[in-house]
Order: structure tokens, then C-alpha cells, then sequence
């Protein structure tokens, strides 16, 4: 399966909801890209208050 990952700062990532500081979320977006569904995680790591950082995981949904 092919999957591609994006990095990005935590200020980057919308819609999501942070319990506290070492909570791994993981919220999955379901899109259509020129007729083709993808499945969109956003995973959320975060280490500590000072450094959080989301990760976009995006898999192409086999129908």
C-alpha cells in the first residue's frame, strides 16, 4: 500500500484536541482527490509542552 507521511508543527494542526502532554490522538479525515478516496490520519505525538509536533499520514482507500 502506498503511503505517503507529512511532517508538521503542532500550530499547524487543526481540529484536534489535546488531553495532556504525552496524549497520542489520532483523527482520520475521509476526502476525494481527483475521484480517488484517500484516508487522512492526523496523528499528534506530543513529548512535552514546549515541543509537540503532527504527523499526516495519507493512504489511498482500495474500493
Amino acid at each position: 500500500m502506498l503511503m505517503r507521511g507529512y511532517h508538521l508543527l503542532m500550530s499547524q494542526a487543526m481540529n484536534s484536541t489535546v488531553v495532556n502532554d504525552t496524549t497520542y490522538c489520532k483523527v482520520i479525515y475521509l476526502t476525494h482527490q481527483l475521484s480517488v478516496p484517500y484516508l487522512f490520519e492526523l496523528r499528534l505525538l506530543l513529548i512535552s509542552k514546549y515541543t509537540s509536533h503532527a504527523y499526516i499520514v495519507r493512504h489511498p482507500l482500495m474500493i
